[in-house]
């Protein structure tokens, strides 16, 4: 959950379209690593890449408010042991139906 400033010169619908676009490509299978974790700076910095972004306020990251613990990230397990057992890797991936992007105004 991220509101975003976009510049007046800019059609948001279009922004928020490009932004979709790139957070849904920058964590598929093809972008990812298994046991990469992602911290609320990944998702901002891919959202900031996109032209017409002024700013970005990213309120939820995982279903948590990535602001409320130091050093915040979404951990994602690489294939371990465990006794005589393989843990397997894990890939953190994005749910496009989860993205949820909003316009930043004064009030939010």
């Amino acid at each position: 959950n991220a509101a975003i400033k976009i510049a007046p010169d800019y059609t948001a619908g279009k922004v928020l379209g490009l932004i979709k676009e790139a957070l849904i490509e920058n964590f598929s299978f093809e972008s990812r690593d298994f046991g990469q974790q992602v911290t609320p700076s990944d998702v901002v910095s891919i959202i900031h890449d996109i032209t017409g972004v002024v700013a970005v306020k990213l309120m939820i990251l995982g279903g948590q408010d990535p602001y409320t613990i130091a050093h915040f990230s979404l951990i994602s397990e690489v294939a371990r042991w465990s006794g005589n057992t393989i843990l397997p890797a894990e890939l953190m991936l994005i749910d496009p139906n989860q993205i949820t992007l909003s316009i930043w105004t004064d009030e939010n």
